[in-house]
């Protein structure tokens, strides 16, 4: 330590230089390893691009500078035009119904999962009893022409409607359905014969096995961390695993959605998911609510849990139905947590790639093109780096000023 003489006989200690106590200096060091992320990551490919888009680079060839010829090409390029309607419609859609059933998913796993009403044994045991009398009588009925299916389904029939009755006042009340729905179709199909008769056989056996695991997950509703988990696992997946699962159900030869349709009678020749403009649109889609879905109802949730129950709860004693407590206290207390849900997906529908690019490629003739695929195929796929860049750019302005529309909306109303 250095020592410093400032009077006879006195000696000050000199104090040591200690940059990480200042506020500023240690905030830099914080943000530096961000800073140098995002520079590397996100601001210099933009510059990049924007000096990309001014040119007329192509792949192995420096361009020289074009000034906006490439937005200009754009402008009159109708497969554009066609890219961004589809980007609009698909964002729009998705986003749609991802706010929809990700806010039923929401409230069903914030809801209280213990039983509000004493299930007593006797009603237990008597229609277990029932179940068995019933099974018996209609094996008797059918004789030795009823197989493991057919009495599964008498059993599974019968199960689900004293489950539904024990346990009402349960979560179970509303799920049992699902194999209570499931099992009468099918004995409608078997009882009805002529063109019905067409769902016997392999499909009896897949609804029996889909019926059972839906009871299952219905049992499974009791453990609320187990059930939230298993309803992020779509989104936990990766996408392009995901997307070569749904490829191989679109596919017109070996797709399973045709195998059911068909032997349900609901299509006589194979239906072209793919290779159809509109259905390959729809697929995508689809793909595309089944993984946002999770994000939604997982965030919503926890936007959930910080409302108090004490709100609804004084609603409820003042008389409001469940309806006017939802969309009086539960939506305006929720409405800013769901502005910044939709706003991160916006960003993160709008610029999709991935699913689109297994799927289709963008295809067929370019009916699902995205800015982010067609951007690619033009860049990536004819090496005309310039025009792809303008792409990728032209999505920017569009998508900044949904942003900003949104930000707005969210300060208003969180300063309501």
């Amino acid at each position: 330590m250095a020592m410093t003489a400032t009077a006879p006989g006195e000696i000050i200690a000199k104090p040591k230089w200690r940059p990480l106590e200042g506020e500023r200096n240690l905030a830099f060091l914080l943000l530096l390893p961000t800073m140098t992320l995002l520079t590397l990551f996100i601001a210099y490919p933009f510059l990049r691009g924007i000096m990309l888009a001014v040119t007329d680079t192509r792949v192995g060839v420096p361009g020289k500078f074009v000034g906006f010829d490439n937005f200009v090409r754009l402008w009159k390029d109708p497969i554009f035009h066609a890219v961004v309607y589809n980007t609009f419609l698909y964002t729009f859609v998705t986003t749609i119904f991802k706010l929809v059933l990700g806010l039923w998913l929401a409230l069903l796993l914030n809801r209280s999962y213990k039983s509000t009403t004493q299930v007593q044994p006797w009603k237990i045991l008597a229609g277990v009893g029932a179940v068995l009398l019933a099974s018996v009588a209609a094996a008797a009925y059918w004789g030795s022409g009823m197989g493991a299916s057919e009495l599964t389904l008498v059993v599974l029939f019968l199960g689900a409607l004293v489950w539904h009755f024990a346990g009402k006042g349960t979560p179970m009340r509303a799920l049992a359905w699902l194999p209570l729905i499931g099992a009468s179709w099918l004995a409608f199909a078997y009882m009805m014969g002529g063109p019905m008769m067409a769902v016997r056989g392999t499909l009896a056996d897949w609804f029996v096995l889909l019926i059972v695991l839906g009871s299952v997950m219905a049992m499974f509703v009791n453990n609320s961390a187990l059930t939230r988990a298993f309803i992020l696992m779509p989104f936990i997946v990766p996408t392009v695993l995901a997307c070569f699962a749904w490829k191989w159900m679109f596919d017109p030869t070996f797709s399973v959605l045709n195998y059911f349709m068909w032997k349900a009678g609901m299509i006589t020749s194979p239906v072209q998911w793919l290779s159809d403009g509109d259905l390959a649109m729809v697929s995508i889609i689809i793909i595309n609510i089944w993984r946002g879905v999770p994000f939604f109802a997982i965030s919503l949730m926890a936007g959930l849990q910080t409302i108090a129950p004490d709100l609804q709860e004084a609603a409820a004693i003042d008389g409001a139905k469940p309806w006017q407590r939802f969309f009086y206290i539960t939506w305006p207390l929720l409405l800013p947590v769901t502005m910044v849900v939709v706003l991160f997906s916006v960003i993160q529908t709008f610029a999709d790639f991935q699913i689109v690019y297994v799927l289709t490629g963008g295809g067929p003739a370019n009916a699902t093109h995205l800015f982010a695929t067609y951007a690619y195929q033009l860049g990536i796929g004819t090496g005309l780096l310039s025009q792809g860049a303008a792409v990728s750019l032209a999505m920017f302005p569009l998508l900044f000023l949904i942003v900003i529309f949104q930000l707005l909306y969210i300060r208003r109303v969180e300063t309501r």
